[in-house]
């Protein structure tokens, strides 16, 4: 080393010493160096923290202080104009505080109190005090303090909550845990001391969780919505998606075929539709892992959070557009082992109750005039009429044969956990039974979730999940629908006294099979193993900085079988045996298999520096996900008791399949608060996909988000009534690359043989063409929100948001003359969403009395900005909504032959009882360029757009309700300003095709001499008629209110259940789809929730359950 770097280095030393002499001397310097600092203070009787604040803001000092140590000081008067430390001293003369000044800001803190010393002729002989300290649940606490008031002593509570401590008969306990309210309680002479610590709802700082992390709720400056658990645990849902309607502002969920187990059809929307390629389903992630809710016991999850914004979303980039759905699953805690012990049992039956024509003759009657003809002759009808045979003249009402029963349902949850010092752990086993409402649709789901956490080391951390679930299920074989078009009333009853299932008992109905036997004879069976599974390491090297590895594996194996048995029908008129389908019993199986495999490392740094709060993470994902399929099915086989594909001999046919697709992505978060005043935080990931061409395959999505808690501000400090209030705004971009494996790819179909000479070769054709340019959609996410919360009791959010769709990807038909076989995927449009959501929640207490009620409203405006000029007239218009239908105005129905011969050239037979079309102004008569009249004839150019499927308004509300041991609540969901066209399926007459269901509506339509005043069109055969066109005729409007759930409870008193050992035990009732207010349900007994008559119904649930920990 050189001279002048050894002078260099000598001197940088030398001023390192000096300056840490001059930072220690000022630490140390006593206040009197502020002497000079004066503050003027008027207060009288105001609380001390007032005060402080004061002072700190005249002074300029920083003044460090706990709001427990604080509040014991209720009262302070102080007059005139003091020295900084003359101030402070009389503030706190009345109360056991102190203050010490510390690198230039003030501490205010409890002063040791020295204990007195007492001649040993006067002290007491001590006892021996125990005790427990538990919770409202009655769990033992760990860890709590217990210290005798104004000493020194004291002790902690053990794993179980217990404790023991040498008193005198005048110690004063003090109990005091992080989260509760400390407590003080005089010794006297007892001996055991129990306490009950109560929650202190004010100081417990909620943790929210977040994409790869968590959160403090009051830090957060993305839209994150947590679900309130305590409405979904006790709940009959075999399928927790369906539970969380209602319950958070900003998400819509429908169930379409409830009362179909396997095929509930349950859709769920955050923040209305965001493409239009039809997944707008949000991604879900279950402790980390993108998978499904459905396999899920409610009782075994922790947390549900729901990623609204593109701030809190863009984490997850490619696959966020639509929204994230968090859940995390329940761990072990450090405590002994709790065992608990959940089930109910139940019944669920539909709650719709349309009215279908049960009486066969009057049927007949309408089929006549339905087709102008004497389908059934007038002796038949009054042959029926006459008859009171059920078997031979059978009037069965086959809607109610088919769902009007009720299904039994039952769940059982056993779980138990707890951990030491070092290791925490979780176990639970599970098992669903839920019967469906068709016969033989049934499911048994077993399932097994198990956690584990141990420290090695106070560095290092090693854990793992892992949840098995094995289901087997019996499908409706009519694949979540109801066979209503073979379910004309005279069909046949359903079984004969000699044990044959009844068949078509009239001749002109041949060729309809009795849908109950179909369903008993035709086998169908699923079952299906999954496994989820994940191992991780944890190290902490350093203070604030955690490293972590996770290696996680979803894999899912299925089997499914079907078979089509051979069975009699007997139609007891003629006393004949037949065969409703044909002689070959036919087996198909099929099998499939799939892995989601992953792997995330992420590094994150926490950092405070006087009041500067920094969080740093950054991490990599590599996913890779494989579908692999094959089957085959055979015909002629020998034996109802045989269907295993060997025993087949007639028609062999083989198929199968492998799907692949990956992805890598990078990302980060850094998050910076001031005193938890001021918050930003920004968001970057890097995608790149397989399921886009090499020069498309990378996109960036990032999101940055800020808010400002206002409730922290120091010239708020005396509005003791607002404990919270904060404003935040966020903007990102987000993408979405569900889209298909392989849609810049050309695909080829096999089996496309050709000739060449005089020989047939096997060959493949290029008969789909895509588009290789296809880029991602992306949705750019921009939001502004205030949340408050007043007297501890109050909260309060109101949000904007705006959410713009490029780069739309979807199919754009061909002409036929190509020869394509399937459209391409292109990008063809845009989308924009936007809206507001309102919540609001309201808790106290009266006596014994405790009660919170809550509600939100969304409101979502949805409109289609850009499309492409290649892409038809339809429902897709620039300016509309993207659910709008696109159909025909009626002006009425043709009840006169003026109004007939004044209108617009229909199709022809049209006729009086038909529905009248407005013919739209679509010509332009006069050449200026503007239509100002119509051409006279009813086609495809007068549609219009109006009406849309998906609603404006979502809304729920809860009230929740405990007195002593009783507890009660209730949910209320609905949804307004949406239409459905409801002509389809089961309302159609006799649903299409002459033989099925007619629904007593049709009793009041249109008849020239019978009926010219009737309601609904006439009875006409649709072949060549409009009356069934999609038209306003058919919108309906299928808003409405629902009673979602109610529940009362009943917690055993603890002299009861603990004579048995028995920590808690609850006993309660529980109600779903109890109450429907809706027009479309008063005029046709239908759920407009489904919308259909065709599909298997929603049900109402109506469980007893039990929930026991020991």
């Amino acid at each position: 080393m050189n001279d002048f770097y050894k002078k260099a280095f000598v001197d940088i030393r030398k001023l390192r010493i000096l300056l840490s002499m001059l930072f220690l001397s000022l630490s140390l310097t006593p206040l009197h160096a502020d002497s000079d600092n004066t503050v003027t203070l008027h207060f009288k009787n105001e609380t001390l923290k007032v005060v402080l604040n004061e002072i700190a803001k005249q002074s300029n000092m920083k003044i460090f202080f706990s709001d427990g140590d604080v509040k014991s000081t209720t009262s302070v008067s102080i007059q005139g104009s003091f020295a900084l430390s003359e101030a402070l001293q009389k503030a706190l003369k009345d109360s056991e505080l102190i203050y010490e000044l510390h690198k230039g800001s003030i501490i205010i803190k409890r002063q040791r109190i020295k204990p007195k010393l007492v001649s040993p002729a006067l002290q007491q002989e001590k006892t021996t005090l125990s005790g427990t300290v538990k919770n409202a649940q009655g769990d033992g606490i760990p860890g709590v303090n217990i210290m005798i008031k104004g000493t020194t002593q004291g002790t902690v509570t053990d794993v179980n909550g217990n404790f023991t401590l040498k008193t005198n008969t005048d110690d004063i306990l003090v109990i005091s845990f992080v989260g509760h309210k400390t407590q003080e309680t005089i010794i006297g002479n007892r001996q055991r001391i129990d306490i009950i610590l109560e929650e202190d709802l004010a100081e417990l700082e909620t943790v929210v969780v977040v994409g790869y992390g968590e959160q403090k709720k009051v830090n957060l400056t993305g839209s994150v919505a947590s679900v309130n658990l305590e409405k979904v645990d006790s709940r009959a849902v075999p399928n927790v998606a369906s539970a969380l309607s209602g319950l958070a502002p900003g998400l819509n969920v429908s169930t379409a075929k409830g009362g179909s187990v396997g095929d509930e059809s349950i859709s769920i929307r955050v923040r209305g539709n965001t493409t239009l390629s039809g997944i707008n389903t949000p991604l879900i992630i279950v402790d980390g892992l993108e998978t499904s809710m459905s396999d899920i016991d409610p009782n075994d999850i922790a947390s549900i959070a729901i990623l609204k914004d593109a701030s809190s979303a863009a984490i997850y980039g490619a696959k966020a557009a639509a929204g994230v759905i968090l859940v995390t699953t329940k761990r072990g805690k450090t405590g002994r082992m709790k065992m608990k012990y959940n089930a109910y049992a139940g019944w669920q039956k539909s709650f719709t109750a349309p009215d279908y024509v049960s009486d066969f003759a009057v049927w007949m009657e309408k089929a006549n005039t339905f087709y102008n003809q004497e389908m059934f002759p007038v002796e038949d009808i009054q042959e029926w009429r006459d008859s009171d045979n059920p078997l031979t003249h059978p009037n069965t009402d086959w809607y109610d044969e088919q769902v009007g029963g009720s299904a039994f349902i039952q769940n059982h949850n056993f779980s138990f956990s707890g951990g030491s010092a070092s290791t925490r752990y979780r176990m639970s086993l599970s098992y669903l039974n839920q019967q469906g409402l068709l016969e033989g649709n049934e499911q048994d789901r077993y399932s097994i979730r198990t956690n584990v956490e141990t420290d090695l080391n106070q560095i290092l951390s090693v854990g793992g999940n892992l949840s098995l679930v094995w289901k087997d299920l019996t499908p409706n074989i009519y694949g979540g629908g109801l066979r209503l078009e073979n379910s004309a009333p005279g069909v046949s009853s359903v079984k004969g006294p000699d044990g044959y299932w009844a068949g078509g008992q009239h001749s002109s109905l041949g060729g309809v099979r009795n849908i109950l036997a179909e369903a008993e004879n035709e086998f169908r069976n699923s079952r299906r193993q999954r496994i989820v599974s994940d191992v991780f390491v944890r190290l902490k090297p350093i203070k604030g900085l955690t490293l972590e590895a996770k290696v996680a594996l979803n894999y899912n194996n299925s089997l499914y079988r079907s078979f089509s048995k051979r069975y009699f029908e007997k139609n007891y008129r003629e006393d004949v045996l037949s065969h409703p389908k044909n002689d070959l019993r036919e087996a198909s199986t099929q099998h499939s298999q799939s892995y989601r495999l992953v792997n995330f490392e992420t590094a994150t740094y926490k950092r405070s520096i006087e009041g500067h709060n920094i969080k740093a993470m950054l991490g990599h994902q590599a996913e890779q996900y494989r579908f692999d399929d094959i089957g085959g099915s055979l015909k002629g086989f020998p034996s109802n008791e045989i269907y295993v594909l060997d025993a087949g001999s007639v028609d062999p046919s083989v198929n199968g399949g492998i799907t692949d697709n990956s992805m890598e992505s990078f990302f980060g978060r850094l998050n910076y608060d001031y005193k938890g005043r001021y918050l930003v935080e920004g968001n970057l990931r890097l995608d790149k996909s397989s399921r886009f061409a090499e020069h498309n395959r990378d996109a960036t999505f990032p999101s940055v988000s800020a808010g400002w808690r206002i409730s922290e501000e120091n010239f708020l400090s005396g509005w003791k009534a607002l404990d919270n209030l904060k404003l935040r705004a966020s903007w990102g971009r987000l993408g979405n690359d569900r889209i298909g494996s392989y849609p810049y790819q050309d695909t080829y179909s096999i089996n496309k043989n050709y000739t060449f000479g005089e020989q047939i070769y096997p060959g493949y054709a290029s008969t789909q063409f895509m588009d290789p340019d296809i880029q991602w959609e992306t949705t750019e996410i921009s939001s502004v929100a205030m949340e408050t919360r007043l007297f501890k009791t109050l909260d309060l959010s109101a949000e904007y948001f705006h959410k713009n769709t490029t780069g739309i990807l979807r199919s754009l038909p061909l002409p036929n003359f190509l020869g394509a076989k399937g459209d391409p995927v292109i990008n063809l449009a845009e989308l924009v969403n936007e809206g507001l959501e309102f919540s609001l929640s309201y808790s106290g207490k009266v006596g014994d009395l405790e009660y919170s009620l809550g509600g939100n409203l969304t409101w979502i405006k949805n409109e289609v900005t850009k499309l492409s000029e290649h892409v038809q007239k339809g429902a897709l218009q620039v300016g509309e909504n993207s659910s709008s239908y696109y159909i025909y105005e009626s002006v009425g129905i043709f009840r006169s032959q003026e109004q007939l011969d004044n209108a617009a050239t229909h199709r022809p037979f049209t006729d009086l009882g038909d529905i009248e079309y407005k013919d739209q102004i679509t010509e332009d008569t006069d050449g200026d360029g503007i239509p100002d009249a119509g051409n006279g004839i009813i086609d495809g150019d007068d549609r219009i757009i109006a009406g849309k499927s998906a609603p404006t308004y979502n809304y729920g509300a809860n009230l929740s309700l405990r007195y002593k041991n009783f507890d009660f609540s209730m949910l209320i969901q609905g949804v307004s300003d949406v239409e459905g066209t409801w002509l389809g399926g089961g309302n159609k007459p006799f649903v299409n095709i002459g033989r099925g269901a007619l629904h007593s509506m049709w009793l009041d339509a249109y008849d020239k001499t019978e009926n010219p005043e009737g309601q609904w069109p006439r009875l006409f055969d649709e072949s060549n008629g409009m009356n069934e066109y999609s038209s306003t005729f058919w919108i309906r409007d299928m808003s409405y209110l629902r009673v979602k759930n109610v529940q009362l409870g009943y917690k055993l008193p603890k002299t009861v259940t603990q004579r048995l050992g028995i920590n808690n035990t609850r006993l309660y009732l529980s109600a779903d789809n109890l109450f429907t207010v809706s027009d479309y349900f008063s005029e046709l007994g239908l759920d407009p929730e489904t919308r259909s008559s065709t599909s298997v119904p929603n049900v109402s649930t109506f469980i007893i359950g039990l929930n026991v920990q020991f």
